[in-house]
């Protein structure tokens, strides 16, 4: 095993790369779904990112372990 492990970003819902926290409305609540995923290959995406739907079909297969949590945010008011 190599370290540090390699990782992969791929495009968020702000059609950008990285994470970005959560930002509801003012005394709104939101859903979020995090997932991570163990693959036995390294994927071969396009760089600067790839759509939800070309990653699932890039890792089809090849997902050794996967975990998720989801979680609810709301800004204080």
């Amino acid at each position: 095993m190599e370290s540090p492990l390699h990782a992969v970003q791929g495009t968020n819902d702000f059609e950008t790369l990285g994470y970005r926290g959560p930002c509801p409305e003012a005394e709104a609540a939101e859903a979020y779904l995090f997932r991570v995923y163990a693959l036995d290959i390294d994927l071969a995406l396009a760089p600067g990112g790839a759509t939800w739907e070309e990653m699932v079909r890039a890792m089809n297969g090849s997902i050794n372990q996967s975990g998720g949590e989801a979680v609810v945010f709301a800004m204080g008011g």
